[in-house]
């Protein structure tokens, strides 16, 4: 086990404390292997706040990192320089866990916060206030997997896709559950989450709610082998496109949407302000073919070409 001694962005060997970035290095070091290593905080050392003043260490391939912080509300990483990266980096190949943390201001050009080409767990974690020039605000995982549980992924944005998240079609499987996507914005498509041509992927119990793009899908923009359910809560969303903007809960553009007991209300869009789902030869499978939503506040379902 790697423990954390210092709030300090340092990297001297000889200071005789432990920083988050030297715990990171020393996770990645030689030998490390795919034993799993597990970075804490000594929270009587370390205080409510790292100021990174460049990027940390990406999770190297081949290795098995475990960030276990104290509480996203005790532990915020925060980028606090004028250059731009992500929070965290997780290569091809590598396993990761982020847990009990607040991740703030990260910015880069995909994954503000966190960039994930790994096998990548986050839970227990607030990402806020992340940018993207492209795609993935909060955070962009490109390949490997994701699973996101008990987080907020609240105010980020991407200039592009995906203001919260984006889930590319290289990653075999993700999952979102009992989390919040509140308040993201993207430039064109996802206000709150963008998963492209997943195979696998489920969104179970999640707020999605008061995230903002301008062409399609407000709250989630997807494709793939989808399913909503467990309560999952779409509301608020809005697409701001006045001449042609679609879906402002859902759009739904190609695979299948399975849909359980889940809520779609008070969502905007010039069509489908609930739901927008793309049909004909090359479109998308609605599972069922009816039901399994309850729509509220005048929201309504279109199929459209």
């Amino acid at each position: 086990m790697l423990v954390v001694t210092t709030s300090d962005d340092s990297n001297d060997p000889t200071d005789n404390v432990v920083s988050l970035r030297e715990a990171i290095g020393s996770a990645n070091g030689a030998g490390a292997g795919s034993d799993v290593r597990v970075i804490t905080f000594d929270m009587t050392k370390v205080g409510p706040v790292i100021s990174l003043v460049s990027a940390l260490p990406a999770i190297q391939s081949g290795r098995n990192i475990y960030i276990a912080g104290p509480g996203s509300s005790a532990l915020t990483v925060q980028r606090s320089v004028a250059a731009n990266f992500s929070i965290f980096r997780i290569q091809e190949n590598a396993v990761s866990v982020v847990a009990g943390l607040k991740l703030l201001n990260g910015r880069a050009d995909v994954g503000g916060g966190i960039e994930s080409k790994g096998v990548l767990t986050v839970t227990g974690c607030e990402i806020r206030n992340c940018y993207a020039t492209l795609d993935g605000g909060g955070i962009h995982a490109q390949k490997g997997t994701l699973q996101v549980y008990d987080s907020t992924v609240n105010g980020n944005t991407a200039g592009d896709r995906g203001g919260g998240l984006y889930v590319g079609r290289d990653v075999a499987h993700f999952r979102i559950e009992d989390s919040v996507v509140g308040l993201n914005y993207a430039g064109h498509w996802g206000g709150g989450m963008y998963i492209n041509l997943v195979p696998d992927a489920v969104v179970d119990s999640v707020n999605v709610t008061g995230n903002i793009t301008v062409t399609a899908g407000g709250g989630i923009w997807c494709s793939g082998q989808v399913s909503l359910s467990g309560s999952t809560n779409i509301n608020n969303n809005v697409v701001t496109d006045a001449t042609g903007g679609q879906g402002g809960g859902v759009y739904a553009n190609a695979g299948s949407i399975t849909l359980l007991d889940i809520t779609i209300g008070y969502n905007q869009a010039t069509t489908g302000d609930g739901m927008y789902l793309v049909t004909g030869p090359f479109g998308v499978i609605r599972n069922p073919a009816a039901g399994g939503v309850t729509y509220e506040g005048g929201d309504t379902e279109v199929s459209g070409p």
